[in-house]
């Protein structure tokens, strides 16, 4: 009768080193695919959002709210308690890569803004979602107030070059007025009010969140990826193409030049 072998030490080793071999190689794969998921879960909700802006135009016969903090009606309040009646799941508002509030730990890049207008359903006002402002349709002479020339915002939905126009996106915070002047930030996670003065533009729409790129939604309801560097060449407001002419090429950093180049 033969005895029953068992392994070698030598043997048990090799398995190891083979197992540890297999994880190193299949890690970054398993990462890549858990960071695609996250990209087209961000992109899902923002398709469900297309359709609660949808509503809205269809319902205000095209016309977008103001978009602007202040006046004293519901629709000059912010994107959140204008769309209200249109969505119901709080968690709409928070990009699956950035769940957790600054607050509590979660980092620029991944994480989400708090803020008191947004609460309601008892979700604490939590968002990593922006509307840019240039979308709304501010009552024409707050440029004094507001230090933004408003009579450049889009105001309806139907206008032309309407899928380069953004409207929502992954961002630092609720709202942003990107200028073309604006400069990148100058490390990846920069805070957008981090160097005080200008109230960060196109900083707060700069997040690194789905590598290299970023999720948005714009004015004909269309999702998609957007480049980093392409965030300057989108048509932000009306008077967008002259603006940036003048402006010229930001000086990018570091952390973003071997992104791609959409000028």
């Amino acid at each position: 009768m033969h005895k029953a072998r068992g392994f070698t030490l030598i043997e048990l080793l090799v398995v190891i080193a083979i197992i540890a071999l297999l994880m190193a190689i299949l890690m970054p794969a398993l990462q890549r695919v858990k960071q695609q998921a996250r990209t087209a879960a961000c992109q899902s909700k923002l398709h469900q959002w297309s359709l609660a802006f949808s509503m809205y135009a269809t319902q205000n016969d095209g016309r977008m709210f103001a978009a602007y903090h202040g006046g004293g009606t519901t629709d000059s309040d912010v994107w959140g308690n204008a769309l209200r009646p249109y969505y119901k799941e709080p968690d709409l508002r928070l990009c699956p890569t950035a769940m957790k509030a600054y607050d509590e730990g979660g980092s620029v890049t991944f994480g989400a803004y708090r803020r008191s207008r947004l609460q309601h359903h008892n979700d604490h006002g939590l968002g990593s979602y922006g509307l840019s402002t240039w979308a709304g349709n501010a009552p024409l002479g707050m440029e004094a107030h507001y230090q933004y020339e408003t009579k450049y915002q889009w105001r309806r939905f139907d206008v032309r070059d309407a899928g380069y126009i953004p409207l929502l996106m992954d961002a630092q915070w609720v709202d942003g007025w990107a200028m073309a002047v604006d400069e990148p930030p100058e490390y990846s996670g920069e805070p957008w009010q981090a160097r005080g003065g200008h109230t960060g533009g196109l900083r707060r729409f700069c997040v690194n969140r789905h590598n290299g790129f970023t999720n948005g939604l714009f004015m004909d309801f269309s999702v998609r990826k957007i480049g980093l560097k392409e965030l300057w060449e989108l048509k932000w407001h009306r008077n967008w193409t002259e603006e940036r002419a003048n402006a010229g090429t930001p000086v990018w950093p570091d952390w973003m030049r071997n992104f791609k180049d959409y000028d």
